[in-house]
């Protein structure tokens, strides 16, 4: 089992793809300058995990990138450009195991979001599900 973080809204999610990680000339490896640049920012709405127990959102997409002020405030720019269309958007962090837990959520509005708030959700407990939903 491990960690799945994944973002979910009622309208449609634009990928952000890590231009970072580069194809080897066959195509048959990734390759990198630098380690850190496999922890971009990425998203990707073809969802990994089946994750309807925890949102009722019909558009879901992985999310992957490990915390830096920076990549957090890629995150909320993402965020606020979503909710142009959107009334709101879900941030989750759970374990994947076929136990039902009562997930922790809050909220807050996008003028209110903090990357302090995204480094918690990313490094939120686990073995509990963890939900940030951002409105207008």
């Amino acid at each position: 089992m491990s960690v799945y973080t994944f973002i979910a809204s009622e309208k449609p999610l634009e990928n952000v793809v890590n231009e970072k990680i580069k194809f080897s000339e066959d195509g048959k490896s990734l390759y990198v300058e630098n380690e850190e640049d496999f922890d971009e920012l990425e998203i990707n709405n073809k969802q990994s995990y089946d994750v309807g127990t925890h949102t009722k959102k019909p558009y879901i997409a992985d999310l992957n990138l490990k915390f830096t002020a920076e990549r957090a405030h890629q995150l909320i720019e993402y965020i606020s450009n979503h909710l142009k269309n959107a009334n709101e958007l879900e941030i989750w962090s759970i374990w994947l195991d076929d136990e039902e837990k009562t997930p922790s959520i809050i909220s807050c509005k996008i003028n209110d979001l903090t990357e302090t708030q995204i480094k918690d959700i990313l490094h939120s407990d686990p073995f509990v599900p963890n939900c940030l939903i951002v409105e207008k």
